[in-house]
């Protein structure tokens, strides 16, 4: 169990009432961990079985203890937009399958998984409001690689003010994403075919071969924003949305950024801002305005110079007032709508589970 998941929706769960039995599944002992979830499904008394694994784990011996449970069951799939093959196999043995990316749902249907959508959500107690001084310039909290470097130099070039937090160095993409790319998913070339083999795959491959192309470097700028960066806590993540003037929301897939059309997967962060009783800037999308009001609750763009022009204006010191209506908006918006409880009880009314 990763630690997001623990501060996010199994907080709200243990907030609202709810007794949690959580599991600590290890990847690298696939057996082991087959093996532990299908003993406890057998051994332990519950409602509802839940879970995030996907088929390195999700064995059909799971699948047998799951039917002789006979308990309603509930798969997430985090990233279903990028790597729905994942999910293939164990989509198929639970009653519902939650997708947070519409995107693919076709495919989900097609190998015959029962499936419903809803995006991420966040949790309002993690993320508040806080009090305090305006932190100066736009935050971008996470790692830096791929189109987000590009936003980040753009913004640098025409001397906005940026503040990095978290994340992982970009030198770690080396000098041929492409094949950092495919690493990163897994090093076996099954993962070419299995890219391959749906449209968001073949984009996703296409940006990649064309990245490789291209030289990979770094600013002097960035690279010291990098260096003087500082680790947070989910409780520091919230306090920097909240404070901060302005908070990047970078949604394009990958290296997507490159192509005519990008793909783009909403994150953590396009709820937890708002959450936090922050004001992001975010590509124009049609799904992110179907959650958020444009310029009353969220900062929207379609291009460089329109992203540039607004950050400008939404930085300045005497729109102070404008940006606390919309920080205020926003967290009224995400507190009433997208809260993981609120999700989790749609699915749970699917399931018939009360």
């Amino acid at each position: 169990m990763t630690q997001w998941q623990a501060v996010n929706y199994i907080d709200e769960w243990q907030r609202a009432g709810y007794e949690i039995e959580y599991l600590e599944v290890n990847y690298s002992d696939k057996e082991g961990s087959a093996e532990l979830i299908s003993s406890t499904l057998l051994g332990s008394d519950f409602d509802i079985f839940i879970s995030a694994c996907d088929d390195q784990v999700m064995t059909s011996d799971v699948r047998d203890a799951m039917k002789k449970k006979g308990v309603p069951s509930l798969l997430i799939c985090f990233d279903n937009l990028s790597v729905p093959f994942k999910h293939k196999k164990c989509s198929t043995y639970f009653d519902l399958v939650w997708l947070t990316s519409h995107e693919t749902k076709y495919l989900f249907d097609k190998w015959g998984a029962n499936t419903m959508f809803m995006p991420y959500a966040a949790n309002p107690f993690t993320y508040q409001p806080t009090s305090g001084e305006e932190l100066s310039g736009m935050a971008f909290v996470g790692t830096v690689y791929g189109g987000r470097i590009n936003k980040v130099e753009e913004i640098l070039k025409r001397d906005i003010d940026v503040r990095l937090y978290g994340g992982n160095s970009p030198s770690a993409e080396g000098e041929n994403p492409a094949k950092n790319l495919l690493a990163n998913l897994s090093s076996s070339l099954d993962n070419v075919y299995r890219l391959s083999s749906f449209p968001i795959g073949r984009q996703a491959l296409k940006a990649a071969a064309i990245k490789s192309t291209k030289k990979f470097e770094i600013s002097d700028s960035l690279q010291a924003l990098i260096k003087n960066r500082s680790s947070l806590s989910f409780e520091e993540v919230a306090k920097t949305y909240s404070r901060s003037k302005m908070s990047l929301n970078i949604t394009e897939l990958w290296n997507t950024y490159l192509l005519a059309k990008p793909i783009h997967k909403l994150h953590l962060r396009t709820f937890e801002i708002p959450m936090s009783g922050g004001l992001q800037i975010a590509s124009r999308t049609d799904e992110i305005q179907d959650y958020f009001e444009e310029d009353k609750e969220i900062v929207l763009y379609d291009s460089m110079d329109e992203f540039v022009e607004k950050s400008r204006f939404y930085l300045r010191d005497d729109n102070a007032a404008l940006r606390e209506q919309i920080k205020h908006a926003a967290r009224e918006r995400a507190a009433s709508e997208h809260s993981w409880q609120k999700r989790f009880l749609k699915a749970f009314a699917a399931l018939g589970v009360k």
